[in-house]
């Protein structure tokens, strides 16, 4: 496979899950194969936050990159959705506290970036792949990499809840994301949403934006698949373990979050 950028200038503009605030996202065509590069506006300046496990600074509810006194929040859909559509280098510049929550899925960003088209470069892709067995153990959460010839993610998990319960969604490239993941959105509890709120991490976050449960149902909307939970954690997966570039490796997960993705993703690369 070839290096791909997107050919056409494209942009979104949504309320942000951490700050609440009206945000706007431009995807720009790279102009060479300089990777997925973010940028944001301090005061006037431009500044560039790599695309890397090392920016990141914080994973309670989203992925959240940053340096210094500057982030971009929740940017895990849109890298799912990039991961999905195969653009290897892109210039994405964020006007706002991070990536719009829009309905808490990766559809809406999946048909942008269709619509911005693929450019190729003449470079060929260079691809991170697991070379030997590798377990990661993050309290509850696991992980484990193992050589496989292309992008296979076994995701498993497991919520004391009526609703919810043991789940497993086997993802390869048989699996159409657009209608199979893209669509999958977000969930949370009641309980959960209002400590988060309180405490100000998710001021965004609302019944339009999240699969909202109470302790024994759903009270805010009809699922799309009774696994859509596990197809959300296998959505966010995808988009975390793309912050280096496409990967080869048969990942069997269990009751992953972002900070453990993110963990795994600096095992394999060495940071």
């Amino acid at each position: 496979m070839y290096q791909t950028t997107i050919k056409y200038p494209v942009s979104i503009t949504g309320i942000s899950l951490r700050g609440g605030d009206l945000c706007t996202v431009k995807l720009l065509p790279s102009n060479d194969t300089t990777g997925i590069r973010f940028f944001t506006t301090t005061d006037g300046k431009i500044e560039i936050i790599a695309c890397d496990p090392i920016s990141v600074i914080d994973t309670m509810c989203s992925t959240n990159i940053g340096i210094t006194d500057i982030s971009i929040s929740t940017i895990e859909h849109l890298m799912s959705a990039l991961h999905a559509c195969n653009i290897h280098n892109v210039d994405i510049t964020v006007y706002g506290s991070g990536i719009p929550i829009l309905d808490g899925s990766s559809i809406s960003l999946y048909h942008l970036i269709k619509s911005a088209g693929v450019k190729k470069f003449d470079k060929k892709c260079k691809y991170i792949c697991i070379e030997k067995e590798m377990v990661l153990q993050n309290g509850n959460a696991v992980i484990k990499a193992s050589p496989y010839p292309g992008f296979k993610v076994i995701m498993t998990i497991d919520f004391d809840h009526p609703v919810i319960g043991k789940q497993t969604f086997i993802y390869d490239s048989n699996v159409d994301y657009e209608k199979e993941i893209a669509p999958a959105r977000t969930f949370a509890m009641i309980d959960d949403i209002k400590k988060l709120q309180k405490i100000g991490i998710i001021k965004g976050g609302s019944s339009d934006n999240a699969i909202i449960l109470d302790n024994n149902s759903i009270i805010n909307t009809e699922l799309y698949w009774p696994d859509e939970f596990v197809r959300h954690k296998i959505l966010d997966f995808i988009g975390d373990i793309y912050m280096k570039g496409p990967i080869n490796g048969l990942f069997e997960c269990k009751c992953t979050g972002h900070d453990t993705n993110i963990k795994m993703l600096r095992i394999i690369i060495g940071e």
